[in-house]
């Protein structure tokens, strides 16, 4: 969850259960491009970038997370979710293809 006030904020599902300011200020820019990548090459890790400048690198595991749902982070994604009722900031989803020489 990416919460915008004064300081923008983020709260990591199952992991954590309070919001904390981003360890790299994103961009003071009134549009913001995100882009949010979870990352699974050695463990879990949440990558989340605001117009091109990494703004989180964080690792998902038993010791970063306080619930033991934790695990969840290593599952399959089947669906990502944006509800209204929250994102009153967005003008648009896109999903960024991967690259054909990643495999699965």
């Amino acid at each position: 969850v990416i919460r915008f006030t004064k300081a923008l904020e983020y709260r990591l599902w199952v992991c954590s259960t309070v919001y904390t300011v981003f360890p790299t200020t994103p961009s003071t820019a009134t549009e913001k491009l995100w882009k949010i990548t979870l990352e699974r090459t050695a463990g879990e890790r949440l990558i989340v970038h605001c117009n091109g400048k990494e703004v989180l690198n964080t690792p998902i595991s038993a010791k970063t997370c306080h619930w033991p749902q934790w695990n969840r982070w290593g599952k399959d994604v089947e669906k990502i979710e944006f509800r209204k009722s929250y994102d009153t900031a967005s003008d648009y989803y896109e999903l960024e293809p991967i690259p054909k020489d990643i495999p699965f």
